[in-house]
């Protein structure tokens, strides 16, 4: 997944393989029992070496967004999705109060 994001803030990289590197490395966390604030930890800790912070998911002085807003926003949201079941639940919960 480093490579996809250092490929893409190079200006080079393809959003499908970062989508792809993106729900295989979540898949390996999830594996390995990682909780999801785990996971989305060590996801903005990947994306910020790569030179994206939080603050590129605010728009602009002009209201328009830049190309590392839709990144951050968009690996973040591809790792949720990968990390929980069809169910929307994480591993190994119910998804029920009893």
């Amino acid at each position: 997944m480093r490579d996809e994001l250092n490929a893409i803030a190079g200006g080079e990289g393809s959003r499908l393989n970062l989508q792809l590197a993106a729900q295989n490395f979540v898949v390996e966390l999830r594996q390995a029992n990682q909780p999801p604030e785990q996971m989305l930890l060590q996801i903005k800790e990947l994306l910020a070496e790569a030179g994206m912070r939080p603050t590129y998911a605010a728009p602009r002085d002009d209201g328009a967004s830049g190309d590392g807003a839709a990144v951050y926003r968009d690996v973040i949201a591809w790792s949720i999705r990968a990390y929980y079941d069809s169910d929307g639940h994480a591993p190994g919960t119910t998804g029920t109060n009893e």
